[in-house]
């Protein structure tokens, strides 16, 4: 056994606080033991077999540096359509291939998740979207769970040919792809609650035609995460089975739960678990890597979201007549492929628009005054306040259940009180 393998074992041997099964496990040995040395080969092969030649392929060339100064820097890389040199139709191809793959790859940002679920919960159904994000949380935030636990590397630190184009997640592990996992949330669970809700009636062929784009994009974001040498097989294929199995023992039972936690169990009790979920999220010494970051934050929305429904369903505002305009637009769907009236469409895209403006508003102040507080009420440090836990993690989760609960509750109300609101009439 060569020495950088000796360092490598002792120092995941040596990571847990004690003996016991339960720490070892929230601290990533156990693990990574079980699992760690036979994903890591996978990753490796596939880095070079896999990922390497379908970036040739697609025409994503590494750019050549004489000087030393680049040795242990990530390749530099130059697409196809960049070169003036190369032949046109190849230059447009490439053009072609690095804009599809560079949508699809949007595709399973929190940012798209975002903007595709609020306009669901305001303009279309508040439960659809509450459910759906729900689900679209739980599935990043196992994802999330697998990186820190594995942490396995990126396809380019297994293989230095293979170049970077997004440089934007190489800061965090690579198995599983939450990219993977959040465009089956987003796109499969929608679909699912719009199937078997008896208040959206669609036909077997919309169903159909629904199922065949959300299978085409899926295709295309995993085929894309290769593109841009961030994903290997192994942590697309982790990311698929992850979101499979989890479909298929939570979507069974997703109206019972949402029903349990916004209608029938104390007001706390959601509260009480998504903040579990951050208490049993692995950590490195409580240090709050950039996954756990964007974890906590989504974990907010969708603490902030059920609390907030919760909220309205308990009645705690039916003496204010301001939320008596709490409702949403619906479209109606009929038993045939149907398109929204421009009528729909006007009130909709104009809800929307002014909804996410509240929403922002609402981060801006929120973020001002949980920092505040967090800086009050914790102790004094020379640790930056964005790699400290204790000060990280509380103020995005804070931040975004803020951002939640105003978007369940005080936005829809905003948006009816000023008629922008289609008339039911």
């Amino acid at each position: 056994m060569s020495d950088s393998k000796k360092t490598l074992n002792s120092s995941v041997l040596d990571f847990g606080f004690g003996t016991d099964l339960w720490t070892k496990f929230r601290n990533t040995t156990f693990l990574q033991n079980q699992f760690r040395p036979y994903l890591l080969r996978w990753v490796a092969y596939s880095a070079e077999h896999h990922v390497l030649k379908f970036q040739r392929m697609c025409g994503v060339l590494p750019v050549k540096h004489s000087s030393s100064q680049h040795k242990h820097k990530h390749t530099q890389c130059i697409e196809l359509w960049q070169l003036t040199t190369a032949p046109m139709a190849a230059r447009i191809l490439s053009f072609i291939i690095s804009t599809v793959f560079g949508f699809s790859s949007m595709l399973g940002t929190e940012e798209f998740g975002t903007l595709i679920f609020s306009f669901v919960i305001w303009n279309v159904d508040m439960a659809l979207g509450r459910k759906s994000l729900c689900i679209y949380v739980l599935l990043n935030y196992v994802g999330s769970f697998g990186k820190d636990c594995m942490q396995l590397p990126r396809p380019n630190l297994c293989c230095r040919d293979v170049t970077v184009v997004e440089h934007t997640y190489t800061a965090e592990h690579g198995f599983p792809s939450t990219h993977a996992m959040s465009v089956i949330g987003e796109f499969s669970t929608l679909i699912y609650f719009l199937a078997t809700s008896p208040d959206f009636d669609l036909s077997t062929e919309t169903i159909f035609y629904f199922c065949l784009v959300t299978f085409f994009l899926i295709i295309l974001t995993c085929l894309s995460r290769m593109y841009r040498g961030v994903h290997s097989i192994p942590d697309l294929v982790g990311g698929i089975t992850f979101s499979i199995v989890i479909l298929c023992f939570y979507l069974p039972f997703a109206n019972q739960i949402d029903n349990f936690f916004v209608n029938e169990s104390s007001l706390l009790t959601s509260t009480y678990f998504w903040i579990m979920l951050l208490l049993v999220f692995p950590s490195i010494e409580r240090h709050c890597t950039l996954t756990f970051s964007e974890c906590a934050c989504l974990v907010g929305v969708a603490h902030g979201l059920v609390f907030g429904s919760a909220l309205v369903s308990k009645n705690y505002f039916s003496s204010f007549s301001f939320f008596n305009t709490y409702k949403s637009i619906s479209f109606e769907l009929s038993n045939q492929p149907t398109i929204p009236t421009s009528e729909w469409l006007k009130f909709a895209f104009f809800r929307y628009l002014l909804g996410l403006f509240l929403f922002i508003f609402t981060k801006i102040i929120g973020k001002t005054i949980v920092q505040y507080i967090l800086s009050q009420v914790l102790p004094k440090s020379e640790t930056l306040s964005s790699n400290r836990y204790l000060y990280q993690i509380p103020r995005c989760f804070l931040t975004y259940t803020l951002m939640g609960i105003a978007g369940s509750t005080f936005i829809p109300c905003i948006l009816n009180y000023l008629v922008i609101a289609m008339s039911e009439n």
